[in-house]
């Protein structure tokens, strides 16, 4: 694997200096394999091992550390095994290495053991939900600098965002103006059926004033 260093050397020769691939492996000892991928700016991989070193001195307590850290999901947390009490249990049954090794296999255990990471993509029909939030903006009106109320929304499906602005205050009535015609820019208001979310802190604000319903719903 190359450093940051090298990678940043191919490249340059490749874009700045106008070299080809094939002299800059030549110059640089290195693979067309790894300068394609420099070229390329593929992040490197890290060295992977193809199988397991040998494990003379741990290797016969795999199993008993790996039954040890199995019983953890049936404990409370308090009562689970550490890597420091485990280690005291192999010893006391024979173990003559380190604690360290020991440790070790219990982040790998955890690793591998690990649920996966999930995902939930986020799918919206055409006009039927929308994302609306207040904001503040410095205007000059009539030569006077001042702060103003802007009502933005935005179309979960097209992504598009439009506001609606200056108003003086956070109001029923300039909510009730900005929902009737939300945006020039976004073409149309979303029909009555579909899904309004609010932000919390706008959600909250007007629930307290009664333009919300426990729900979040006008």
């Amino acid at each position: 694997m190359i450093t940051m260093e090298e990678r940043e050397a191919i490249r340059r020769a490749y874009y700045l200096e106008g070299k080809s691939k094939r002299q800059i492996a030549r110059e640089h000892s290195h693979s067309r394999k790894t300068v394609d991928k420099a070229v390329d700016n593929q992040p490197p991989r890290p060295y992977r091992l193809s199988k397991a070193k040998p494990s003379p001195v741990f290797g016969a307590f795999r199993a008993r550390a790996d039954e040890l850290l199995a019983e953890n999901v049936h404990l409370p947390p308090k009562q689970q095994y550490t890597g420091h009490k485990i280690y005291e249990l192999l010893q006391a049954e024979g173990y003559q290495g380190s604690e360290a090794r020991v440790r070790l296999h219990l982040t790998q255990w955890n690793k591998a053991h690990q649920a996966p990471a999930l995902f939930l993509p986020l799918e919206f029909d055409p006009g039927q939900d929308a994302q609306v939030d207040w904001g503040e903006a410095i205007a000059v009106i009539g030569g006077v600098r001042q702060t103003v109320q802007v009502f933005v929304m935005w179309l979960s499906y097209s992504r598009r965002r439009g506001c609606r602005w200056p108003f003086p205050a956070r109001s029923k009535k300039p909510f009730s103006t900005a929902m009737s015609a939300p945006s020039s820019t976004l073409g149309a208001c979303p029909p009555a059926s579909a899904t309004i979310t609010y932000q919390p802190l706008c959600a909250c604000w007007w629930k307290a004033r009664g333009c919300v319903e426990s729900n979040g719903s006008l």
